[in-house]
């Protein structure tokens, strides 16, 4: 039987390991920028703690303007969040940095399903994480609206 045959023997988690040069990763974000213009925001994916280089990446990531880190568990987003500052002090709910909470402001269509869901996703893990969620529901219509009247669209951060 080949290993694959059976994907339940798979392990979950297999040691890696990646040799990541910086001044690559700089070349390809600048390319990318070129790519989507000054307008997008982008997402710097740092999952898998960035195959052992999650912080240092990600910190050099903001430094160039990245404005989001995106991971894919909870323990990865919070070990980011703690290594910026953002600390949650015994029998609060909110982390805090510099006397401000941690709260994301999420606009999100009023009917849908796949949003319904998300919003219950996301208010049970941000929770977990000491962060706040606020969620401001619209049309589509003027959802679109919104969105495509902004100059800034720093109001809304998803």
């Amino acid at each position: 039987m080949d290993l694959f045959d059976d994907f339940s023997v798979v392990p979950a988690h297999r040691p890696t390991w990646a040799e990541i040069k910086l001044e690559n990763l700089l070349f390809n974000l600048e390319q990318i920028k070129k790519a989507v213009g000054p307008e997008a925001r982008i997402m710097g994916v740092v999952k898998a703690d960035a195959y052992g280089h999650g912080v240092d990446v990600a910190e050099l990531l903001q430094d160039e303007g990245v404005p989001w880190l995106g991971v894919a568990f909870l323990d990865e987003a919070i070990a980011l969040l703690e290594a910026d500052g953002w600390t949650l002090e015994d029998g609060a709910s909110l982390r805090t940095k510099d006397g401000q909470e941690l709260t994301i402001n999420w606009v999100r269509p009023e009917i849908s399903e796949v949003a319904d869901l998300l919003e219950s996703m996301l208010t049970e893990n941000f929770a977990k994480a000491g962060i706040g969620l606020t969620v401001t529901k619209m049309s589509y219509e003027d959802l679109s609206a919104a969105y495509y009247r902004q100059t800034d669209r720093s109001e809304y951060d998803m």
